[in-house]
């Protein structure tokens, strides 16, 4: 690990840092950085023997750090992963879904890998789940929680298939599962909020959407019940409000329905229902791309009467950083 140029008599800030220790000297430093993955630099202090490992961003300003006579930043070099080395900006070009100055860790959701251009299946590692799982990004950073586009996957299914996710990611249709998207939801990327964006593409290549703000789900001791801040209605957003009436009900599953009407069963799917109406749309219900909705059990989206079932739909979710 070379030294940092203009970055002697520098100390790094605590806020950076990912531990301290006391080491013998510079090589021990050095060393222990070495073995920890998380770890691109060491701050070592000579006449205190104190060593602070940390990981730097690509554009590590050490003018603005806090004078410190004596000592000294070392810094990694190698980017990780299979990633490389930009020629003029030095800055690690990331591949397969990592991010990070080094490309060293996975991103916690697909917003992360927005300037890699990351589009497709990718393993991500929200902040507070216990092992990584594959999502569907798409290139504007957002997060692919349903699918719909072939009509080759059952989506009447039961409380567990709903809960863990099923179908193909990869070339069909899919569900991505209620406790993932918790997962997703309660990720501690910075104070923010999270979107749902509702996309159908018609038979005449025309998208219409509806945007969903401030969209959040309860754990599933609370049959993750949806949350919503309000809907967004424009020249933008003209696919129609289904999702007010369902604010703050549970998720239902034909095996689960928490309706007193019986909702999942007659819609033949899993969605959040009400007693009163149970849903002005059916997303996850029987998918015939170009056919006409006949009743309840099929794919439908009445608030703008869209009854033609549309080429294909899309759910996601898109992080948005709080004013």
């Amino acid at each position: 690990m070379p030294m940092k140029p203009g970055c002697q008599d520098r100390l790094v800030d605590e806020s950076q840092h990912i531990g301290s220790f006391t080491a013998s000297n510079k090589i021990n430093c050095v060393l222990n950085c070495t073995r920890d993955i998380r770890c691109g630099a060491v701050n070592f202090i000579p006449s205190t023997k104190l060593c602070i490992t940390f990981n730097p961003p690509y554009n590590l300003d050490c003018s603005v750090m806090t004078i410190s006579v004596g000592a000294f930043i070392y810094e990694k070099l190698e980017c990780l992963h299979g990633s490389s080395r930009h020629a003029v900006s030095k800055r690690c070009i990331c591949v397969n879904g990592f991010v990070g100055p080094r490309c060293e860790r996975l991103m916690k959701d697909c917003s992360e890998g927005k300037q890699w251009s990351y589009q497709g299946v990718y393993s991500i590692l929200p902040t507070y789940s216990e092992k990584p799982f594959n999502v569907f990004c798409r290139l504007k950073g957002t997060t692919v929680i349903q699918r719909r586009q072939v009509g080759n996957v059952n989506f009447n299914r039961n409380w567990t298939d709903y809960k863990n996710g099923f179908g193909d990611m990869t070339n069909g249709d899919f569900w991505l599962g209620l406790q993932k998207v918790y997962e997703l939801l309660n990720n501690a990327l910075d104070t923010g909020r999270y979107n749902l964006i509702n996309t159908a593409i018609l038979d005449n290549a025309t998208t219409i959407r509806s945007s969903i703000l401030g969209f959040s789900i309860e754990d599933e001791s609370l049959n993750y019940q949806l949350r919503l801040t309000s809907v967004e209605i424009n020249e933008n957003n003209t696919l129609g409000d289904c999702y007010t009436p369902l604010k703050n009900q549970p998720f239902s599953t034909p095996d689960n329905d928490q309706t007193s009407s019986s909702c999942a069963s007659m819609f033949h799917s899993g969605w959040w229902f009400n007693n009163t109406i149970c849903s002005d749309c059916n997303p996850n219900g029987f998918f015939t791309p170009g056919t006409v909705s006949l009743n309840n059990s099929q794919w439908f989206w009445n608030t703008d009467g869209l009854n033609t079932i549309p080429d294909s739909f899309e759910i996601r979710m898109k992080y948005r950083k709080n004013p």
